[in-house]
């Protein structure tokens, strides 16, 4: 009998992370696609697109919602996040119950979930997770490659002469978004920011959503590339205003009226930029102080939030992929929000 896929990923995760994640009840999948999220909100963040609403643990009370108008802004106070595995279609609700804690409800689960959750069920997330699952996640895409063999070197940072290049196919755009608006084909070397190595981009990605959406770290926090000697190559995540101080409570004014009447929205007032703030290894195909633009708006590469969803799946060969799909696990991989697209991944 072969190994179902949550107990191949659960083979390779150390025991005390292990016993961790079984005491929280939480699935090492979800985990990594939740963590950018939770991330920004423990650290004082807010998601413009998610309406406000009483009192911090205020929640809706039905769940009849997801099916609406613009569901991803129909609950109050908890951004609406996608879990990968499309075979258990759930729908994950993420908002402050109070200053150090997150409560996490499963709004919808309508197929075989192996961690065995059920809709309405309640997870808590907080401060006190954040050090350790923020390792446990830079370290994931390491650990499906153990998990399931065949790491594919799709990273440019090794190029690999001899295979043939990861591609992204969009198979269904459930609501069109300002980055996916008909079907594309991206390059696994080419849909990530700018130029900027895979691996990096996976590694900052979450404290780049952060900061992006206001997020005030307690602590500077390092964040160095997986690729290469520990510590090698750092990158730095830098927000600078695209229009000016006083344009910006007319513009924060504006997007409350257009919320209040039709939908929450999400004004771009900022750029998002990586810098390359050390190199000390041969290994690194980048420069210090290069820059490499955080995708806001661009067609031409993948969001943001796919490309840090897919990254670990992208760098398993094809029999390893072949592997995972066999355990049991999906064969196709959706965009993190809830009324985003889905992907055809080929390895």
């Amino acid at each position: 009998m072969k190994t179902n896929y949550l107990d191949q990923l659960r083979k390779y995760i150390s025991p005390d992370v292990r016993t961790d994640l079984y005491s929280r009840n939480i699935c090492p999948y979800l985990l990594y696609q939740i963590f950018p999220y939770c991330l920004t909100l423990i650290e004082g963040g807010w998601f413009e697109w998610v309406p406000r609403g009483g009192e911090t643990s205020t929640r809706e009370n039905t769940f009849s919602r997801l099916w609406g108008q613009r569901p991803n802004s129909a609950f109050v106070n908890e951004v609406l996040v996608r879990c990968p595995n499309q075979n258990a279609g759930i729908i994950i609700g993420i908002g402050p119950d109070s200053e150090s804690n997150l409560k996490i409800r499963l709004l919808h689960v309508e197929g075989h979930c192996r961690m065995g959750y059920h809709t309405g069920d309640v997870l808590n997330w907080g401060k006190k997770d954040l050090d350790k699952d923020e390792i446990f996640v830079r370290n994931f895409p390491e650990l499906m490659g153990n998990a399931f063999g065949g790491k594919y070197e799709m990273r440019p940072c090794h190029p690999a002469k001899d295979q043939k290049e990861a591609s992204i196919t969009t198979k269904q755009i459930h609501t069109p978004c300002r980055y996916h608006r008909q079907k594309t084909i991206f390059s696994g070397r080419t849909a990530f920011a700018g130029g900027l190595c895979p691996a990096a981009f996976q590694v900052a990605y979450p404290r780049a959503l952060g900061a992006y959406y206001g997020a005030r770290p307690q602590k500077e926090s390092s964040i160095f590339c997986p690729n290469g000697p520990k510590g090698s190559t750092g990158i730095c995540v830098k927000t600078k205003q695209i229009f000016p101080a006083p344009c910006h409570e007319l513009l924060d004014r504006l997007a409350t009226l257009i919320g209040s009447l039709l939908h929450p929205v999400d004004p771009l007032l900022y750029s998002l930029a990586f810098t390359i703030s050390t190199v000390a290894s041969h290994h690194c195909i980048h420069l210090e102080k290069e820059e490499f633009k955080f995708n806001l708006r661009s067609k031409k590469i993948l969001c943001p939030a796919s490309a840090y969803s897919l990254y670990p799946y992208l760098t398993l060969s094809a029999d390893a992929r072949k592997k995972f799909i066999e355990s049991g696990a999906w064969s196709d991989m959706v965009c993190p929000d809830f009324v985003g697209t889905s992907y055809t991944l080929k390895t």
